[in-house]
């Protein structure tokens, strides 16, 4: 005979029921939220040259980011993010615009087109919807004159610096923090020559080689340059690199603090991402421009969402969605692109969907680079010439190799993934040449503010 079931065991067995049904709900979903912040500010902080694996946040030993840190503690933070380009323009380009840059898009130096009105930017979007819109950014390749102006009410490049806006910044917020309002704020202090101001520029050095002293690493191509040759100079450069980090960070501590003083902090979504890192000799090489290795792609994201709290994504994302991720957090409807706030890998474009990240690197026509990657698979197209040009490939498991050491191109064991990633890539790159943006004709090289900024910055004699 069945014994009855007393009611303290019913009421047990129903919650277990209960808590099964909830368990299995959940795991049957796929792992998104999408959490709404309608009405809020926005404050989006791209530090140029910023490579992720140096901030605190992202595991680096040293305490080179504090005041970032401190923010990853309430925020999304993305771990595996890749910029689309490995310099300033089209990086920022796509963050501004959330489109890809293309080989007809976009072009370096000598030949670099303003995009001219012919894309719609996050501010212009933002302005039309009624929030004052305002950038303070190093100026350069971030210029209102090559179109990052495009939707901004107040526009304000006095130097390459963070500091060299920091006043002009803060009295703006002062003036104008009861309005809705986005912000986007730019600098170039991570990048060379590494010169931060007095105490910073030194706190992460323990000594300094002779073959370092009284050098400058504006220019890191002379050829009597042996700092970065030996191993101690290396650790040198890099220490220095840390301490422009940290003032950055310090800054951008001190720009956080105002919003709290003022009262919007927790009304505000806030962004912390760069437009591309830096190398230290991994692959021989230095700077940024000439390669599309992990070093150079992989940046640093963080979304702060006011009452969401902290989250880690380990998925592959890309700086194409920062700006549909923003667009989607205040509310408004019709914005395409992958979510960042899914566990899924990023999909390469809408019209794909597929999962993967592409860049590109274009240096004037001598040699071209571009990259696609898909799960924890890599791809390198470098073409060396003009007309039927030379082509050379990589491919790199990221998992397996994250320092991109072994090139598994004409490895048998990977012969299929090589040669799928391979029309893969050739197939985007048709797609994304189908829709360049026609040139305006401007030259930025002729505006001699411009020609300072980047002279400033060791791009030109």
């Amino acid at each position: 005979m069945a014994r009855k079931l007393t009611l303290r065991q019913k009421t047990i067995l129903v919650a277990c029921l209960l808590f099964l049904a909830v368990a299995f709900r959940l795991a049957s979903k796929p792992d998104t939220f999408d959490p709404v912040c309608r009405g809020c500010n926005v404050v989006l902080i791209s530090i140029d040259t910023l490579r992720a694996d140096h901030l605190g946040c992202y595991g680096y030993g040293k305490n080179t980011t504090p005041n970032i840190d401190e923010i990853a503690k309430e925020s999304l933070l993305f771990e595996n993010t890749h910029s689309t380009s490995s310099w300033t323009y089209p990086a920022h380009f796509t963050i501004l615009t959330g489109k890809t840059p293309a080989k007809k898009q976009l072009f370096v130096f000598n030949g670099i087109e303003a995009f001219g009105g012919q894309q719609q930017t996050l501010a212009e979007i933002l302005n039309s919807r009624g929030y004052e819109t305002a950038a303070f950014t190093g100026g350069g390749f971030v210029s209102e004159e090559l179109g990052f102006g495009q939707g901004f009410n107040t526009f304000v490049s006095r130097g390459r610096r963070f500091e060299d806006n920091q006043k002009s910044l803060l009295e703006w917020l002062g003036d104008n923090h009861f309005k809705r309002f986005f912000l986007f704020i730019h600098g170039y202090n991570c990048h060379r020559p590494y010169e931060a101001p007095g105490e910073y520029k030194n706190m992460f050095v323990t000594r300094t080689p002779a073959e370092c002293e009284n050098v400058s690493f504006k220019d890191t191509e002379r050829p009597k340059f042996r700092c970065r040759e030996t191993k101690e100079g290396l650790k040198y450069m890099k220490a220095r690199y840390d301490g422009e980090i940290f003032y950055a960070d310090k800054l951008i501590g001190q720009v956080l603090e105002v919003l709290r003083d003022v009262g919007v902090y927790e009304n505000t979504i806030i962004v912390i991402t760069s437009d591309h890192g830096e190398e230290f000799a991994e692959h021989g090489g230095f700077d940024h421009v000439n390669t599309l290795y992990e070093e150079v792609l992989h940046v640093p994201l963080l979304i702060r969402i006011p009452g969401v709290g902290s989250r880690r994504f380990s998925c592959g994302k890309t700086n194409t969605q920062i700006f549909p991720a923003i667009l989607k957090l205040l509310g408004f409807e019709g914005w395409e692109g992958a979510s960042l706030l899914s566990e899924s890998e990023s999909s390469l474009l809408a019209l794909t969907g597929r999962r993967g990240v592409i860049a590109e690197k274009i240096e004037g026509g001598e040699f071209i680079k571009y990259s696609l990657i898909e799960d924890n698979l890599k791809i390198i197209k470098t073409t060396v010439g003009e007309g039927d040009p030379e082509k050379y490939y990589e491919v790199y498991d990221l998992r397996e190799d994250p320092g991109e050491k072994n090139n598994l191109f004409s490895v048998k064991k990977y012969d299929k993934q090589g040669i799928r990633l391979q029309a893969r890539l050739e197939y985007q790159l048709n797609r994304l040449n189908e829709s360049g943006i026609k040139k305006t004709g401007y030259n930025p090289l002729e505006d001699e503010e411009i020609r300072g900024q980047l002279r400033a910055l060791g791009y030109l004699d």
